[in-house]
């Protein structure tokens, strides 16, 4: 197994809080990262940032 990865991804988020804004904007850099077969051909690195932005609408 091969694993590919995004480095340093810089994705900006909402935090819940307790405070009285109740969410705070906050700025997080996160690594995505996936293994791949030594069969495979590859990936198409987007299809990460994609599945982030997909984890995000459903408000995880």
């Amino acid at each position: 197994m091969y694993k590919t990865f995004i480095n340093r991804y810089i994705y900006p988020i909402l935090v819940c809080s307790k405070m009285e804004s109740k969410t705070q904007t906050r700025v997080a850099t996160i690594t995505l990262t996936t293994s791949l077969s030594r069969e495979s051909k590859g990936i198409n690195m987007s299809r990460l940032t994609e599945q982030l932005e997909l984890y995000r609408q459903k408000g995880h």
